[in-house]
């Protein structure tokens, strides 16, 4: 007598088979798109901030304090895209150095009670006459 088909225990193995690969193929996807997401807002996050920087180069030497940084703020589209977003903007003068402003920019977001959050950070010196 020959065989036909394939028998019940073939059958459930090939389905587990199957349900194993589909499992596994959506938790990669789902971890390439969370990774994309991540590497998104990283970009967004230093090209605003750089964005600011070229923003604050541009205001005269003398006008450049603090009270006029804080009037600064994220753009609505990147508030909603990076969750919990947060913009600080800081001002220093060195003692040593009147002719100097140093300005720092730092955008922080995603932080939870569990993870500090991340941040984009950058930094320039604005010389008087320049």
């Amino acid at each position: 007598m020959t065989r036909r088909g394939f028998s019940l225990i073939e059958l459930v193995t090939a389905t587990v088979m199957l349900a194993v690969l589909i499992v596994v193929s959506v938790r990669m996807l789902a971890a390439t798109a969370a990774g994309d997401r991540a590497a998104w807002q990283r970009q967004a996050a230093w090209q605003e901030a750089a964005n600011l920087m070229e923003r604050i180069d541009a205001i005269p030497w003398d006008q450049v304090d603090q009270t006029h940084l804080d009037q600064l703020a994220l753009p609505e589209r990147l508030r909603q895209s990076l969750p919990g977003g947060n913009l600080q903007v800081q001002f220093e003068t060195p003692p040593e150095k009147p002719d100097v402003k140093q300005i720092t920019v730092t955008i922080s977001w995603g932080g939870t009670d569990t993870k500090p959050p991340k941040k984009a950070r950058l930094s320039m010196w604005k010389y008087k006459g320049s």
